[in-house]
Order: C-alpha cells, then sequence, then structure tokens
C-alpha cells in the first residue's frame, strides 16, 4: 500500500471514529446523570407509608412518567419506524380476454406477414439474407460521403498529419513551429490523397465491377469473442449485391490499387514497391480496427 494510500484509509478510520463517540458519549452521559441522581435522592418513610398499594391499571402510567429522555440516536432512527414496511396498491381493472374461436383460427392462411403458421409444417430457415442491393449510384454516394464531404475526412487527415509528423521527422529541415504546421499540412494532404484513392477503388469501383456490397454489416452474434473475430474477418469476406458471404475482392484489390496510385504524390524516398505495401498492409491493418469500432459502437 502506498504512503498516500495509507493516509486516506488512517483518516477514514478516524472520521468514523469520531461519530461513533459523538453518538455514544450523549447517551453514556444521560444514563450517569439517572444514575447520580437516583443515588442522591433521599428515601422518604413517611411518604412510603403514605403511599397507598399500587394498582395494576396504573403501573402503565407510572412506567411511562419514568420513561427517560430518548438519546440521539435514538431520535436519529426513530422516525425509520415509522415507515410503512408495505404499501397496498389497489389492483387494476383486467380487461376481459377473448377467446379464439377454434373455427375462425382454422380458417386463417398458413402464412401471415411472412410468419408461418402454426398447423404449418416444419420448414427449414433460411440463410441469412444479404441487405438491398446497392446501386451504382448509391455506391459513388458512399465514396463521396466516405471521402469527400466535410467535416470527417479532413479532420481525419490534418490529424494522420500530426501523429506523421511527430513519429518520422526526417526531411532535414529545421524544426520551427512554421516548418512543423507545414509539414502537417503537408503530410494532411497526402493522407486526404490516399483516403480518395482508397475510398474510389473500394466503395465504387471494384464493388460495381464485381457486385459486391461495401458496407460494413454487423454480427447477428452476442458473445464479444465472436463479434470481434466477425469484424476482423470482413477486411476478408464480404458480401454480395444478390448472394452470401464472398471474398472480398473489392476491398483487397482497391486498396492495393490505392497505394499503388498514391505513389505518385508521395516524397521520393518513399516511392518505392516496398513502401507501397506497406501503406497497403497498414491500411488493412486500420480497417479493421475500424470494424472493431463498427461492430461495438454504430452500424453499418
Amino acid at each position: 500500500m502506498t504512503e498516500s494510500a495509507h493516509r486516506i484509509v488512517v483518516r477514514l478510520f478516524a472520521t468514523l471514529l469520531f461519530m461513533n463517540l459523538l453518538l455514544v458519549l450523549p447517551v453514556a452521559a444521560s444514563d450517569g446523570s439517572d444514575n447520580k441522581n437516583k443515588e442522591s435522592r433521599p428515601a422518604s418513610p413517611s411518604a412510603e407509608a403514605a403511599q397507598p398499594a399500587s394498582d395494576p391499571a396504573e403501573i402503565p402510567a407510572q412506567a411511562a412518567v419514568a420513561f427517560k429522555l430518548p438519546s440521539i440516536s435514538l431520535v436519529m432512527f426513530s422516525d425509520a419506524m415509522k415507515i410503512p414496511s408495505r404499501v397496498e396498491i389497489a389492483p387494476e381493472a383486467k380487461a376481459p380476454v377473448e377467446v379464439a374461436d377454434p373455427a375462425e383460427e382454422k380458417s386463417l392462411p398458413f402464412e401471415i406477414a411472412g410468419l408461418p403458421h402454426a398447423n404449418s409444417s416444419p420448414s427449414i430457415p433460411a440463410p441469412r439474407a444479404s441487405t438491398a442491393p446497392m446501386t451504382a449510384g448509391e455506391k459513388l454516394k458512399l465514396f463521396a460521403t466516405s471521402a469527400l464531404v466535410p467535416p470527417g475526412p479532413y479532420i481525419q487527415s490534418i490529424f494522420t498529419g500530426l501523429i506523421n509528423e511527430l513519429v518520422d521527422n526526417n526531411e532535414g529541415r529545421d524544426d520551427t513551429p512554421g516548418n512543423y504546421f507545414g509539414d502537417v499540412m503537408t503530410r494532411a494532404a497526402r493522407s486526404q490523397g490516399n483516403k480518395i484513392a482508397n475510398n474510389f477503388f473500394e466503395k465504387f469501383f471494384y464493388p460495381t465491377i464485381f457486385k459486391q456490397d461495401p458496407r460494413y454489416h454487423r454480427s447477428e452474434k452476442r458473445g464479444a469473442g465472436a463479434r470481434v473475430g466477425h469484424a476482423i474477418t470482413r477486411v476478408f469476406v464480404t458480401q454480395g449485391d444478390r448472394s452470401g458471404d464472398q471474398f472480398n475482392a473489392s476491398f483487397l484489390i482497391g486498396g492495393f490499387t490505392g497505394a499503388a496510385v498514391s505513389t505518385a504524390w508521395q516524397r521520393e524516398e518513399k516511392q518505392t514497391v516496398g513502401h507501397g505495401l506497406r501503406r497497403w498492409g497498414a491500411h488493412i491493418y486500420l480497417t479493421m480496427l475500424t470494424n472493431i469500432l463498427r461492430e461495438f459502437l454504430s452500424g453499418q
């Protein structure tokens, strides 16, 4: 236990002890004063002789007079005993339950609003259906929203520029405030260009060619581990426009194409195949993390 934690425990114990003394001392003082009054009060023989025999009917009254004043603790907690332990609630009037006529039930169709009737034969559950397929125009709108519509994409690019400048300051320039923020905005522009290229190929171009859904769909499972696994595998698996799960060629090939195109505006020393593959791998890793956040915090 650290010294600060030890001090907190000692202060808490001393406070509780002090409060206990405040509650006990008045009770002890009142008991002591009553005992002294009883000891100092002389017995009067004449009064005892003149006093008649106690009547049983008068005993409760004498006991009430002899009852001493309540202590502080009794005053504090006496009102709590007055709270009723049970509250009676008037029963609500229940509407009469209508019983369906068996004859009418037989006349119902076997399927109502897509749900099988009780009398119908059991059927095999249908596989998980894909959402409504997106048109080419909707995929183009998704690309524009993800990469061009402010302020989200631009804030992310500026943040990426700040982080990259902090961890990679090797441009050979003096580290002045002007140069620092100038380099940050240069990196933010490169990041925005990468975002536009990746989103164009991943959310519009290749999804339109391969007829795949570029959106993220949350898992139907309940366990946290299963949902995290689903979010990670969505990088390699996606839904088709009119069928079930497919290999996510739109994302993987689109990210590779975006990394190759973005080589054009990178620094000269980073316009190599190795740096392009690194950008592609980093993009896949960040997409996995983004999918996990989408799985627990948002929808598609």
